[in-house]
């Protein structure tokens, strides 16, 4: 799985960019089929958080959000992530169970 992190109109410090890969890293216990995820960071009057996911013959899981706070933007977001993931995952595993079924 490869992250690639991007701040638009300021710069990312280390301690950020070492935030989210400790973050992000977690995903792949929700769902391991990740190919990559892009984290786009930008501020202006507040902050604003993407994230792209890329997952295999699937359109791309984007996620966004907005806060004051950079590092709660951040976790939300983060959140978000793992819920769309889980119902994800939960979706396939039915329809794998209702095509086996559909078998006997």
């Amino acid at each position: 799985m490869q992250i690639t992190i991007t701040g638009r109109s300021f710069n990312l410090s280390d301690k950020i960019k070492a935030h989210i890969y400790e973050k992000f890293q977690k995903l792949q216990k929700f769902f391991h089929r990740i190919e990559y995820i892009d984290v786009i960071l930008e501020e202006s009057h507040q902050f604003h958080v993407e994230i792209k996911i890329g997952i295999p013959r699937q359109s791309p899981l984007i996620i966004t959000e907005n806060g004051d706070k950079m590092y709660s933007c951040i976790d939300k977001s983060l959140d978000r992530t793992v819920n769309s993931l889980s119902r994800l995952k939960e979706k396939q595993q039915d329809q794998r169970h209702r095509s086996i079924m559909r078998e006997y």
